[in-house]
């Protein structure tokens, strides 16, 4: 009976970090797939409007703004990474 309930609490382990992993392959795809893309597209945007602008301390203000959104994106970027690293210490 014993080696019975090991191996059930066993089963439910491994069950438990299966949607562990699963939800936080989710989320990596999601911020990459959608917010990654969102805040890019600002950025091009920013850069567009810019390039329009006549006075210099307004586009260099705005260029600031996308330098500041390629910053959040390298974040984004390295969360992703440190989940899909922290699947292997998961799969252990």
């Amino acid at each position: 009976m014993t080696a019975r309930v090991a191996a059930e609490a066993e089963a439910q382990a491994i069950q438990e970090r299966s949607r562990l992993i699963d939800d936080r392959e989710r989320v990596a795809r999601d911020l990459h797939d959608n917010v990654i893309q969102d805040v890019f597209t600002i950025g091009m945007g920013l850069q567009s409007l810019a390039s329009g602008l006549a006075d210099e301390q307004a586009k260099s203000q705005t260029l600031r703004f996308v330098d500041d959104l390629d910053g959040i994106i390298d974040r984004i970027r390295s969360a992703i990474f440190d989940v899909a690293g922290d699947r292997t210490s998961l799969d252990d």
